[in-house]
């Protein structure tokens, strides 16, 4: 899958594997957050509460602009207003599939080596994004080998 569409409102928006830019938008929104090891979209949703309009206008880009020119501001207040629930949950289980987090930091763990590198990435991501590789495990409806 490489891009995904959604209609919300009267719009045309699309989803794709994340930019470094997007990365650091979402670690600054989500600073401090913990995820249960066992999360469901569900959860997701409960957790981000005010933030899901945010991080949908994060994730999101409208048909016409580019993931760095896009209209934050009008999206933001579009999403607010226009965002259904079943939505909400299917970007986010889809920006699990464009994005297989828990796998990036298992790599990222084994190309730093065993023991006391391996210990520090782990510790410095867990501080940057709030999110550890357990918390962020599938839940078995959403593994890896279902994409």
């Amino acid at each position: 899958m490489e891009k995904k569409s959604y209609i919300i409102g009267d719009k045309v928006y699309t989803q794709s594997k994340m930019v470094w830019g997007q990365v650091r938008q979402i670690i600054k929104i989500t600073d401090n957050l913990t995820l249960p090891s066992d999360f469901t979209p569900k959860d997701i949703i409960k957790l981000l509460e005010d933030k899901i309009p945010i991080l949908a206008a994060i994730i999101l880009v409208p048909e016409g602009f580019t993931v760095k020119n896009k209209p934050m501001d009008e999206m933001i207040t579009a999403f607010e207003w226009d965002l259904e629930l079943d939505q909400i949950m299917e970007i986010i289980d889809d920006f699990f599939s464009f994005n297989p987090i828990p796998l990036w930091l298992k790599k990222l763990s084994t190309k730093m080596g065993v023991g006391e590198s391996q210990t520090n990435i782990k510790r410095f991501l867990e501080k940057e994004t709030g999110l550890t590789e357990t918390s962020l495990s599938y839940p078995e409806e959403t593994s890896l080998n279902e994409t």
